[in-house]
């Protein structure tokens, strides 16, 4: 793939070295506009017609968890849909995302996905939450074509003698790639592996339609953490988070509660 290009920067303490890029986090100001804009390409979905409640702070999540005694890594294939986003304000915390993440179901986790905001601008973006707090985020791009798959991977090596505890990859369709970056000096062991997609405005489309689904595909989870751990196909359990908004346009696969492998997710109000 094209080198990845760092989208801008600062925000968050640092515990890390960088592989190709510096680290990024933006907290741009708001910006207002009075019309939606359309995703990205002329993108996948629809606007489906909801009231804005950016402001709320709310978080839709459709996916599913898979609970481990520790896990060494995450990888899989994720579709990249593009959905219609809401455009006020047109930045990444208000857009749309698809993840795969190592977490202790607890107050720090590491993921890492396509992002699509406001205007069509789509890329890769890596978080890491320490104590339940965001420490930083890493924006890439330009992102892979729409209605490709990409390829994603998170390692956790407990016995690292470098600090390097953590390692994020990308590689695109054309099967060009590899690291985009690590976490270094903070430690933490994963116990769960989570995939999702995930938006914070009820104006803007969940990913995925009816007929066009957002997924996953060829997902693997490392365990137990360490040398005697192997690759094992994905079995995780169908979840749903919803924060200060309703929920009645999520749908996905595994249903709640159910397991399966991979997911879907869908916005009932959009077709494609």
């Amino acid at each position: 793939m094209n080198t990845p290009r760092l989208i801008a920067e600062g925000y968050g303490a640092r515990e890390r070295r960088v592989v190709l890029l510096g680290a990024l986090v933006v907290l741009a100001s708001l910006i207002f506009s009075t019309a939606p804009a359309l995703a990205a390409g002329g993108g996948d979905g629809c606007n489906p017609n909801r009231s804005d409640n950016f402001s709320s702070s709310p978080i839709y999540l459709r996916g599913a968890d898979q609970e481990v005694s520790s896990s060494g890594g995450v990888e899989g294939y994720i579709d990249n849909y593009s959905p219609w986003v809401n455009n006020n304000p047109s930045e990444w915390q208000n857009g749309a995302y698809q993840w795969i993440m190592l977490t202790d179901y607890s107050s720090d986790w590491l993921q890492v996905g396509w992002y699509e905001q406001g205007g069509g601008v789509r890329g890769v973006i890596v978080q890491l939450s320490i104590g339940g707090n965001v420490a930083w985020t890493d924006r890439f791009g330009p992102s892979d074509a729409i209605n490709t798959l990409s390829y994603y991977k998170i390692t956790y090596d407990p016995n690292d003698t470098g600090g390097v505890w953590f390692k994020v990859y990308w590689w695109s369709p054309n099967g060009n790639g590899g690291e985009i970056t690590s976490v270094e000096n903070h430690n933490f062991t994963p116990t769960e592996i989570e995939q999702a997609s995930e938006t914070h405005n009820a104006a803007t489309q969940f990913p995925g339609g009816a007929n066009n689904t957002a997924y996953t595909t060829q997902v693997e989870s490392y365990w137990p953490a360490g040398t005697s751990g192997s690759w094992h196909n994905y079995n995780g359990f169908g979840v749903q988070t919803v924060l200060n908004g309703t929920q009645d346009w999520i749908n996905g696969t595994p249903a709640l509660g159910a397991y399966d492998a991979a997911i879907s997710t869908w916005d009932s109000a959009c077709q494609n």
